[in-house]
């Protein structure tokens, strides 16, 4: 017997024709992701408002997460310093030479750069 076959605590997933679980899994799912996947699917079944407020609150998660990240990058590409989100190394976003003061005659480039401007 496959662990899908078996349900603790009630039957909820049982009765889809595809299990939350299955879905997650093929889809490579965050555990934000998967926990609105989870909530929607069962909120019929379970739990009624209580987990469409759930899955509201992982989706106003996912929202913060994407809105930081852009962020993230906007501010990476005009300051040119690493972002140091807590964990791990800094993420970068795209550092190449940038000059305010465009002139026809210099020459450009698309080389990374360091915190004094030298390519």
């Amino acid at each position: 017997m496959r662990p899908l076959d078996t349900q603790v605590g009630g039957d909820h997933y049982k009765l889809m024709k595809i299990q939350p679980l299955e879905f997650i899994m093929a889809n490579q799912m965050s555990y934000c992701e998967a926990n609105v996947v989870k909530y929607i699917s069962r909120w019929r079944t379970k739990n009624g408002v209580e987990d469409l407020r759930k899955a509201r609150h992982y989706i106003d998660l996912l929202i913060e997460e994407a809105t930081e990240d852009t962020l993230d990058v906007l501010q990476s590409q005009h300051t040119n310093e690493p972002i140091d989100r807590g964990a791990g190394e800094p993420f970068r976003g795209l550092e190449t030479a940038y000059d305010d003061d465009y002139d026809d005659d210099a020459e450009y480039t698309n080389e990374p750069i360091d915190k004094e401007g030298n390519v």
